[in-house]
């Protein structure tokens, strides 16, 4: 997604969790898969 397109649009209502989403896409990229264990999110099945 960063290499095709580095901007990333994120359409939400305020005071929707804009900061809480990107807080949460920070420690997936980061690699704090101790906050994601037993969520789908860590199948492994999701298509990149």
């Amino acid at each position: 997604m960063i290499r095709m397109n580095p901007f990333v649009f994120l359409s939400r209502p305020r005071r929707f969790g804009k900061s809480l989403l990107t807080t949460t896409l920070c420690y997936f990229f980061e690699g704090r898969r101790d906050l994601f264990e037993g969520l789908k999110v860590m199948g492994g099945d999701a298509p990149v």
